[in-house]
């Protein structure tokens, strides 16, 4: 894929077919999930099935696209004003947050999205709520990658960010037990206590674990009479 529309197909990497030119389209992204490949540039969205064939889906907003990703079973589009959509199918898309900064970019990395914008870092693991690190950098990021709970993070002028990973809850949801289920993303093989509190003030351990992938599922049986609880994890 080019920016100027120009598709290329290989079937091992080595040798590259060129495929039908989207002369209108400024492409300079692209994801794959669900069986679909999905391209962005601009304020432009193509689908495809094959790599070969594309159509134009509408991306939901106005906006340059100055993100696009697949992660959790949904592609994700941000735009530069901060409007997120996302998809299944790469070709109905929707709206599903405003996020609260002008971003330069989006990837996904083990579980997690990441997001950037300016001096900050921005993870999620549903595209709802984020949480923000300073990136110690004015410099514009570009993309993430990870090895074992090692982050680095890549931008312009050469700029290259290093971090440890810190445990992360999110995708909570009530079960019709009664129960709240929860994931925890960590580093495979690194124990981790698991603390609830109704109050921010009192915690109690909720489960110790070894993190045997770096996705867990957990499981609190709630008290009904509680109205609610709070959750944290570190490392031990």
């Amino acid at each position: 894929m080019e920016a100027s529309g120009r598709f290329f197909t290989s079937a091992n990497g080595a040798d590259w077919t060129r495929g039908p030119d989207r002369p209108s389209a400024k492409l300079d992204r692209i994801a794959f999930g669900n069986g679909v490949f999905v391209a962005a540039g601009a304020i432009t969205l193509l689908s495809s099935k094959d790599g070969v064939n594309w159509t134009d889906s509408d991306p939901g907003m106005s906006e340059w696209i100055v993100g696009l990703a697949f992660g959790n079973s949904r592609f994700m589009a941000l735009g530069e004003e901060g409007t997120i959509t996302t998809s299944t199918n790469g070709a109905d898309w929707r709206v599903l947050a405003q996020f609260q900064a002008r971003p330069t970019g989006l990837d996904f990395v083990d579980g997690i999205f990441v997001a950037f914008s300016p001096e900050t870092i921005w993870t999620s693991g549903d595209g709802i709520r984020w949480t923000s690190a300073p990136a110690g950098t004015s410099q514009v990021l570009q993309a993430a990658a990870q090895n074992q709970g090692n982050y680095v993070v890549v931008g312009d002028s050469g700029i290259i960010l290093h971090s440890i990973a810190r445990p992360v809850l999110h995708s909570a949801r009530h079960l019709n037990d009664g129960s709240f289920e929860f994931q925890l993303n960590g580093i495979s093989g690194e124990d981790y206590r698991v603390e609830f509190s109704i109050d921010l003030t009192r915690w109690e351990t909720l489960s110790e674990v070894r993190a045997t992938n770096a996705v867990m599922i957990l499981r609190d049986t709630l008290d009904r009479q509680l109205q609610g609880r709070f959750y944290r994890a570190y490392a031990r």
